[in-house]
C-alpha cells in the first residue's frame, strides 16, 4: 500500500526548480537593487561636485563684481576730484 503523501520524483523535480527559479529572481532583484543603490550614490557624488563647483564660481563671479565695484568707484571719484580740479583751476584765471 502507497503512502498518500509520498511526493512524486516529477512534484519534487517541479517544486525544486521553483525554488531554484525563485531564489534566482530573488538574487537578481537583489543585484538589481544594489546596482541602483550603487548608480544613486554615483550621481548623488556628481551633483555635489557639481553644486561646489557651481557655488565656487558664484563666489569667484562674486568677487570679480566686488573688485570691478572698487574699481568703478574709484574712477568716479577720481573724475569728481578731476572736475573739482578743473572748476577750481578755471575759477582762478577768471579771479
Amino acid at each position: 500500500m502507497t503512502d498518500t503523501k509520498t511526493i512524486s520524483d516529477a512534484q519534487q523535480y517541479h517544486e525544486a526548480r521553483n525554488a531554484q527559479l525563485k531564489a534566482d529572481r530573488l538574487a537578481r532583484s537583489a543585484a538589481a537593487v544594489e546596482a541602483n543603490l550603487a548608480a544613486m550614490k554615483a550621481k548623488g557624488a556628481e551633483m555635489r561636485a557639481a553644486r561646489a563647483a557651481r557655488k565656487d564660481a558664484d563666489i569667484a563671479a562674486h568677487k570679480a563684481r566686488l573688485e570691478q565695484s572698487k574699481i568703478d568707484a574709484a574712477q568716479r571719484k577720481a573724475s569728481r576730484m578731476q572736475a573739482h580740479n578743473d572748476r577750481n583751476a578755471e575759477m582762478k584765471k577768471a579771479a
